[in-house]
């Protein structure tokens, strides 16, 4: 199992209904995902499926683009996941030079 681990520390606020939130500082980039979470049989987890995903232009504090994941959960509620687009690009990069350009 190869993991590699992407880092991007930055901080951003919202004026509107979120409170600060901080980036994630880096993201465990797995390119082989196969049995890459085993605490997931102890801590177990909540179904849901990626419905959205957004671009947001100036989503950091410098004005930098930042990457917005929504996800519906099976129980309905919703779950947000953000990362700085040059975080999201890097990881996007290493699956192409992984599985190259996918039909």
């Amino acid at each position: 199992m190869k993991t590699l681990l992407v880092a991007n520390a930055l901080k951003k606020k919202r004026g509107n209904d979120m409170s600060d939130v901080i980036l994630g500082e880096s993201i465990a980039l797995h390119l082989d995902g196969d049995g890459c979470w085993p605490d997931l049989k102890e801590k177990g987890w909540l179904r849901g499926k990626i419905t959205s995903v957004a671009a947001m232009p100036q989503g950091t504090n410098e004005g930098n683009p930042s990457v917005t994941i929504r996800g519906e959960l099976e129980d309905g509620r919703v779950v947000l996941l953000e990362t700085t687009m040059r975080l999201f690009n890097t990881c996007t990069s290493a699956f192409r030079g992984r599985f190259g350009d996918l039909p």
